[in-house]
């Protein structure tokens, strides 16, 4: 898979834990390398196969300083979390923020974090059998479409199963979604939980 590399772009922002540095502000400097597939960019110079760096900027600042976030690796997750969600042919992404003036009173070159984000696919299984078997469902779909850092990507039909194992119960609506998502395993079982929850 190909990348595409953006390195130290500088943006003056408001973040940080201490006072001082949310109302002086301070220099930051991002990178951003992004994996994606640019051949069919490459063999016909069509731009809008592969990602315009120079909106990608402009765009990134823009979001890094919409809000004055404590730490720099939630500005990060939200840097991460944006290109994702914008620029769907970008497998994974990379966001290194630096902070050459961080205020740790020691010698230094900066200081920074990376964050790694990228989709990866799974697939949901629902199933019910108590109340409203239809809205049941149709609520824990919805529920799972609005969680941030997922897409569904296909819903199968529901089907009406009968009970297996412990049969002395109602018959089951089932079906499955197929999913792209940001979240990491744990995460996503959490969530899912809540919702059966």
């Amino acid at each position: 898979m190909d990348k595409l590399y953006i390195k130290d772009f500088e943006v003056f922002a408001y973040h940080g834990v201490f006072p001082e540095e949310k109302t002086l502000g301070q220099k930051f400097l991002i990178s951003v390398t992004l994996t994606l597939d640019m051949q069919e960019a490459a063999l016909t110079g069509d731009l809008t196969k592969s990602v315009h760096y120079g909106e990608l900027c402009h765009a990134l600042e823009v979001e890094f300083k919409k809000e004055s976030y404590d730490l720099i690796e939630t500005a990060g997750e939200m840097l991460a979390t944006y290109v994702l969600k914008h620029y769907p042919m970008v497998k994974h992404v990379s966001i290194m923020i630096k902070k050459p003036w961080a205020p740790i009173l020691k010698s230094m070159d900066t200081v920074a974090i990376e964050i790694n984000r990228g989709w990866h696919e799974a697939f949901i299984g629902l199933g019910t059998n108590m109340g409203d078997r239809h809205q049941n469902l149709t609520e824990a779909i919805t529920a799972i479409k609005n969680i941030p850092g997922i897409e569904v990507l296909i819903q199968s039909t529901i089907i009406e199963t009968e009970p297996w194992g412990y049969t002395d119960q109602d018959a089951f609506l089932n079906c499955v979604l197929k999913i792209r998502t940001t979240l990491p395993p744990h995460i996503l079982m959490n969530l899912l939980l809540e919702i059966e929850q």
